[in-house]
């Protein structure tokens, strides 16, 4: 920063506030940190994923509103599913496939909740980012806007 000063005893006090000033402005300080994220995909690989998911999903809707499904599981009617002694072992693999299938998608949904998880953290940094680079931007502004016109009038009295 140029502090302009004048040596006159009649510009002593406008001296005084201009070197206040001053030392306050040289006091300012800026921390840059580098915007590092720990993230195992970048952003453009959560936003094709993203993208993915939503054909996949109005795929499925579509399929759906046909009434037809990808892969329609075999449906037994009551008297294919008669108690009997030789159906406890096929009994038994059905339901470790159902118990099968069903940890697979609760492992499923854990991923995808974990990936919105971070799709919407890696948002929400992005727009702090955002919001800090137009607040410095602004504060640089305002004070620009008292620095040039204090910067004039020292001029001026000085001549």
């Amino acid at each position: 920063m140029i502090a302009n000063i004048a040596p006159a005893s009649g510009d002593y006090e406008d001296t005084h506030n201009t070197l206040k000033y001053a030392n306050r402005a040289k006091n300012i300080k800026t921390n840059v940190q580098r915007n590092v994220l720990n993230v195992e995909y970048h952003v453009s690989q959560y936003t094709d994923i993203i993208n993915q998911l939503r054909s996949e999903i109005s795929g499925l809707k579509a399929q759906l509103g046909a009434g037809t499904s990808p892969n329609p599981p075999p449906v037994k009617s009551n008297s294919q599913m008669s108690v009997g002694k030789g159906d406890d072992g096929q009994r038994a693999a059905t339901m470790e496939d159902i118990a099968k299938h069903r940890d697979d998608l609760k492992s499923h949904f854990k991923e995808e909740f974990k990936m919105k998880t971070q799709v919407n953290t890696v948002e929400k940094e992005i727009e702090t980012g955002e919001r800090e680079v137009c607040d410095t931007l602004a504060f640089k502004k305002k004070l620009l806007a008292v620095l040039v016109p204090t910067m004039v009038i020292i001029k001026y009295k000085l001549i």
